[in-house]
């Protein structure tokens, strides 16, 4: 109990001036114990993140880089149409995949649609069925399949699941992205806006 108390007042001493933090806890943890003990406090260098708030102004200046968490819809207008051909019979199919008990008899009526999907096709499809998480999630799924599932279509299926507050869904495709050693960070920011 002494020891808590003369914790306390350490920390009450060095909040009225700045100090590391790892420098206090250095000082309390016994210079006997293994460094693996203490390597759990290593405090890493902190980096600034900026980002705009939920839809919020879109400036930028020269000296910060600014997310923009919210801009599907803005990709979705320039998507060529020439990478659209198909789609609407494509999403019938994938309303159809709806009644289907087994996901792989699903990937096997998407497969057998003819369509040779690109990166777009899979962002229009998965914009179009936004409304309808569990469908733009099989288009998701088969779109992994075909290795045509880039960051911005990650990102997009995140803040979709988001959306429909599916998060542990969003935070399991987040882990994906990451064990991916794909780029996590615009993930991360989309599952914090939601």
């Amino acid at each position: 109990m002494a020891s808590l108390l003369l914790v306390v007042r350490r920390l009450q001493f060095h909040t009225l001036r700045p100090i590391s933090c790892t420098s206090l806890i250095s000082r309390s943890i016994p210079a006997k114990l293994p460094p693996f003990f203490t390597q759990a406090f290593h405090q890493a260098p902190c980096k600034r993140c900026k980002h705009t708030p939920h839809a919020g102004s879109l400036l930028q200046t020269h000296s910060q880089s600014i997310y923009r968490i919210t801009d599907f819809l803005e990709y979705a207008h320039e998507i060529p149409e020439r990478a659209q051909l198909g789609l609407p019979e494509f999403l019938e199919r994938v309303q159809n995949a709806k009644d289907i008990a087994s996901g792989d008899e699903a990937m096997a009526l998407l497969d057998d649609s003819g369509v040779k999907p690109d990166k777009d096709f899979i962002f229009s499809a998965i914009w179009a069925l936004r409304e309808e998480w569990k469908l733009a999630f099989l288009v998701f799924k088969w779109g992994m399949k075909w290795d045509c599932v880039v960051n911005k279509i990650w990102c997009l299926m995140i803040w979709l699941l988001g959306n429909h507050s599916k998060f542990s869904t969003a935070w399991t495709v987040v882990h994906e992205l990451y064990r991916g050693s794909k780029d996590a960070r615009q993930a991360i920011l989309i599952m914090i806006d939601r």
